[in-house]
């Protein structure tokens, strides 16, 4: 579409490790489902921003980079 910007973005998310599960910091992100993120930390500075992102594509591992970024051009 004439017009219409694209935006690529990559989100890579981890599982806490047993240092942090120790220290009692979680994540403040959760995957709400195969291609949503959703942020569940109280950081006021993020009032103005979605709480949620979906995004078109997901990689489970093992993947490699290259083909998803070649796709998305």
């Amino acid at each position: 579409m004439a017009g219409e910007e694209r935006i690529l973005v990559s989100v890579r998310l981890r599982p806490v490790n047993a240092r942090e599960a120790e220290r009692g910091d979680g994540s403040d992100w959760e995957c709400a489902g195969p291609t949503t993120l959703m942020f569940r930390g109280n950081i006021p500075e993020r009032a103005m921003f979605p709480t949620s992102y979906t995004y078109g594509e997901k990689c489970m591992q093992p993947c490699a980079l290259s083909p998803l970024l070649r796709r998305s051009r």
